[in-house]
């Protein structure tokens, strides 16, 4: 809480012998300051880091900061669209599916054909069922 306060303080006694009093340009000292705490994380060190941002009118996008989140190498897998009801069942069952409407299509129009695959269904009331798109 210490540093958060000192930041603060800091940031708005820059503010208050610049930008108060109608001075835009900052010394390199105040500049250094600034920069400082503008590149800190907002999350743990508070608004001092956004005011400090917005004094030297920069986007920390533009600078390699350790304290982003870094951007996930993996793809979510998608949700199905696809489902089978009723579901529990007595052994009659439909299946809905989706297509989706940006897929492939031929020269036509048409949606090109995909097969699916071999899809078995074991059932306690009678013999496995084979599905083949």
């Amino acid at each position: 809480m210490k540093k958060i306060v000192s930041l603060l303080f800091a940031v708005s006694a820059i503010y208050l012998n610049t930008w108060a009093v109608g001075i835009r340009e900052f010394s390199s000292s105040d500049s250094s300051t600034l920069l400082n705490i503008a590149i800190q994380n907002p999350l743990i060190n508070g608004d001092a880091v956004y005011s400090a941002r917005v004094m030297l009118n920069i986007n920390p996008d533009d600078y390699n900061n350790s304290n982003r989140m870094s951007e996930s190498d993996t793809e979510e897998e998608p949700v199905s669209k696809n489902t089978v009801y009723p579901n529990p069942n007595d052994g009659t069952m439909s299946l809905s599916y989706y297509i989706d409407a940006d897929a492939e299509r031929d020269g036509q129009g048409n949606h090109l054909s995909r097969a699916f695959p071999e899809i078995y269904i074991h059932s306690a009331f009678e013999e496995d069922v084979l599905f083949d798109g």
